[in-house]
């Protein structure tokens, strides 16, 4: 079996990583011929804006279900362990959010079924991978540190990171609907925005922490293949900035800087996946034992 060789943390990552696809391809809803999110999770259809939210919380979904994936079959024990760290950070942000949005059929914004299966599912996630955090985690070198030039693997996934945490400080302390979409009668009419956006925040929180989580404890060629996954799915956020809906709802000279940003972030990757091609950069070296390293 695929799975027989993987540690209880690898096969704990390989579930999550399935649930997040899953969950990812709801949240973007009528994108891909499935129900609205705002009318699955907040009962009411989703207003231009709120679409936009939806479709964003799904795509880091799906890239938080892809990190899990390749955490769970290219790397090993130490990043398996770090990786299911950030997931408990992340679920302790998503119990927060069900806790503030609350159930419909106790006044709140969830609709009643998906906050109870949503919660479970969430708590569940968070006490597995709790009880996988008993293992040892062994200490790891600073991944802030300034890189030398011959270290192009490390610099590119610390620009990426460094452009991930940026925007995640700009969705909690500004106003990031107000100041990135065209909102009729200000972002705050359009019901269900704000509360789409809070899942949005905690999936790329998520991606976020995952990229430390990598640099910690993978091998240089492990990190590059990490990188050039990223590359694509940034090539997807790209993609959702050029959707006519998305373009109809942003503010022009927003999209524009979230466009370069995100060109910044593919090189950035790209820099980091093909490191061994990079005149002065070290050729990377294999794990030869990747499944179990300890």
């Amino acid at each position: 079996m695929v799975l027989d060789n993987k540690s209880f943390a690898q096969k704990t990552l390989v579930v999550y990583g399935l649930c997040y696809v899953f969950y990812g391809a709801t949240f973007m809803g009528e994108t891909l011929g499935l129900e609205d999110a705002g009318a699955k999770y907040q009962g009411k259809k989703s207003g231009p804006v709120g679409w936009s939210a939806a479709q964003w919380a799904g795509i880091g979904a799906i890239v938080c279900g892809l990190d899990c994936l390749f955490v769970a079959f290219k790397t090993g024990e130490q990043t398996a362990m770090r990786t299911i760290a950030v997931n408990c950070f992340a679920s302790f942000m998503r119990l927060g959010i069900f806790a503030a949005h609350g159930s419909t059929q106790w006044g709140g914004v969830t609709v009643h079924k998906e906050f109870l299966q949503g919660g479970a599912i969430t708590t569940t996630f968070l006490m597995v991978g709790l009880y996988n955090l008993n293992g040892s985690m062994k200490a790891v070198k600073n991944v802030f540190k300034v890189p030398s030039l011959a270290d192009l693997t490390h610099a590119g996934l610390l620009v990426q990171f460094t452009l991930f945490f940026f925007y995640i400080m700009s969705f909690i302390w500004t106003d990031f609907p107000g100041a990135n979409y065209a909102c009729k009668g200000g972002c705050r009419s359009e019901g269900g925005v704000y509360e789409m956006m809070a899942w949005t925040v905690s999936m790329w929180t998520q991606v976020t922490l995952t990229i430390l989580a990598v640099m910690q404890t993978a091998t240089n060629a492990e990190k590059m293949e990490f990188a050039k996954m990223r590359a694509l799915t940034v090539l997807v956020q790209i993609w959702q900035m050029e959707q006519p809906a998305e373009k109809a709802v942003a503010v022009p000279e927003k999209l524009m800087e979230n466009k370069i940003a995100m060109g910044i972030s593919v090189l950035s990757c790209l820099v980091a996946g093909f490191s061994d091609k990079l005149k002065g950069n070290a050729k990377p070296t294999k794990s030869t034992t990747r499944s179990k390293r300890r």
